[in-house]
């Protein structure tokens, strides 16, 4: 019983957020994103007002749970990014011509 195969990498998704205005807020937001069905690692950048959350593999959180955990922990999500899956063939991949 390993880890994922290497061709499945956690799934990345970045968050902005308004009101984060101290290392409380980063706390208490981390704190609520880490309750996520499936998610391997939150971090919290107060400078950027991001919240980047990595995600199993498998993982089926949606943005809506995503942006209730925001504002379960008091504050607003501004836009919701969910990287590519696999960035060996997204979307920059195309051929030109």
């Amino acid at each position: 019983m390993g880890g994922a195969a290497p061709d499945e990498a956690p799934r990345r998704v970045v968050v902005s957020v308004k009101g984060l205005a101290c290392p409380f807020c980063v706390y208490g937001l981390e704190k609520h994103l880490r309750k996520l069905k499936g998610a391997t690692r939150v971090e919290v950048d107060l400078g950027k007002g991001e919240a980047t959350i990595d995600l199993e593999p498998d993982s089926t959180v949606t943005d809506d749970e995503i942006r209730n955990a925001v504002e379960k922990a008091g504050f607003t999500v501004d836009r919701i990014h969910r990287e590519p899956e696999d960035s060996k063939t997204g979307p920059s991949a195309k051929p030109e011509g």
